[in-house]
């Protein structure tokens, strides 16, 4: 499992978008081990291809937070399609933990403050 830590802004960030999308409700300090399949919008009844779409939407949404509201740019050589891409991987992973999906967005974009 990756790392969770409150000094890391895509950890805080990753916790607070799926607070902001109604995800998950538990603490900062205690959502490093949630699970994909723990998310709101995991149903186990879906399909394979409606999980996808359902990952793939929070996903998108994910990344209009982190561009949007918490000025993150894209790391080089990494783009939206492919951030989106990676997110949608873990989303669509059960056992992924936040943390896992807090370790995508450190590769995919340069949170505040960061440099390349």
């Amino acid at each position: 499992m990756a790392v969770w830590s409150k000094n890391n802004l895509s950890c805080r960030t990753t916790w607070l978008a799926l607070r902001i999308l109604e995800q998950s409700k538990k603490t900062f300090s205690t959502s490093g081990t949630v699970r994909m399949d723990e998310l709101l919008y995991w149903n186990a009844a879906d399909t394979a291809a409606m999980r996808n779409v359902k990952a793939q939407t929070l996903a998108a949404q994910m990344d209009n937070i982190f561009t949007i509201t918490a000025e993150a740019r894209y790391e080089e050589d990494h783009d939206k399609i492919g951030a989106i891409a990676a997110m949608q991987e873990v989303l669509t992973t059960a056992a992924k933990t936040m943390a896992d999906l807090a370790a995508v967005a450190d590769e995919n974009y340069l949170f505040f403050g960061e440099e390349e």
